[in-house]
C-alpha cells in the first residue's frame, strides 16, 4: 500500500496538489466523485471540494481514479461478497430433524461433540 493510502486509511484525510484556478467544469466534476464517494461511505469536505473543482483534467481524472481504488480497498468493495452462511435459506429450524452428520477421515470427535451440545442444550430446556 502506498505511504497516501496509509495516511487515508489511518487519518480519513487527503491532500490535493497542484490546484490552480477553478475549472469550468469542475463543480460537476466534484459532484459526480461525491456521489462515487457515498456510495462507498465516505464524504468530503468542503477544502477538499474546493481544491479538486481546481485540479487541471489530467491530474484530477487520476487523482481521482486513485482515491476511488483506495477506497475501494478500504471499504472492501474491491472483493466480492460472500455470504457467512451461502445455503441460509435453506438451514434447517430443527436440530432434531438434522441429517446424521457424515464422519470423514475417520474421525468421530466432530460427531461426539454435536451429541454432547445437542444433550446439553436439550437438557438445559427441559430444566427451564
Amino acid at each position: 500500500m502506498d505511504p497516501l493510502a496509509v495516511v487515508l486509511r489511518r487519518t480519513g484525510l487527503v491532500s490535493v496538489v497542484g490546484a490552480g484556478d477553478p475549472q469550468p467544469d469542475g463543480p460537476a466534476w466534484v459532484a459526480a466523485i461525491e456521489a462515487d464517494l457515498a456510495d462507498r461511505g465516505w464524504v468530503m469536505r468542503g477544502d477538499l471540494r474546493t481544491a479538486a473543482a481546481a485540479l487541471p483534467p489530467t491530474i484530477r481524472v487520476r487523482w481521482a481514479d486513485w482515491l476511488l481504488a483506495t477506497v475501494d480497498e478500504l471499504v472492501g468493495a474491491d472483493r466480492t461478497m460472500l455470504p457467512l452462511y451461502r445455503a441460509f435459506p435453506d438451514t434447517p429450524r430443527d436440530i432434531e430433524v438434522d441429517p446424521p452428520l457424515s464422519v470423514s477421515g475417520g474421525s468421530r470427535c466432530g460427531a461426539t461433540h454435536s451429541a454432547q451440545v445437542r444433550a446439553f442444550a436439550h437438557a438445559d430446556v427441559e430444566a427451564q
